[in-house]
């Protein structure tokens, strides 16, 4: 058990936001957000029954960055942008670079369960 960060407390309360307006409907959860996986807000999104889509497909999201800049001439690359699924088959997610805003575009294509 370690504290919450400022940070962390605000994702958790946004995130407790959107839970209330899911309920128990199939659905794609997509968000920057900002941290890595292991941080509060994937372990919150992942105790309601949430699952990574690139995970599912086998991929490693931290293979296929999605944001990158320099720090000091020193390059700094992750993936803080995520698709999470609940009720929903991923069939296919990508990283589309060329910066669409300050990340690189994450796709995902998605199927009813079978």
């Amino acid at each position: 058990w370690r504290k919450l960060s400022a940070l962390e407390r605000v994702q958790d309360s946004e995130l407790e936001q959107v839970r209330a307006l899911l309920r128990d409907v199939p659905t794609l959860l997509v968000g920057d957000l900002n941290v890595p996986p292991g941080f509060a807000a994937h372990t919150t999104v992942a105790s309601w029954d949430f699952e990574n889509a690139s995970v599912q497909l086998g991929v490693d999201p931290g293979q296929h960055p999605s944001f990158s800049v320099r720090v000091g001439g020193v390059p700094i690359r992750g993936r803080p942008d995520f698709l999470y699924t609940r009720g929903l088959e991923p069939r296919a997610v990508r990283v589309f670079e060329g910066h669409p805003s300050d990340h690189d575009g994450v796709v995902g294509v998605f199927g009813a369960l079978r």
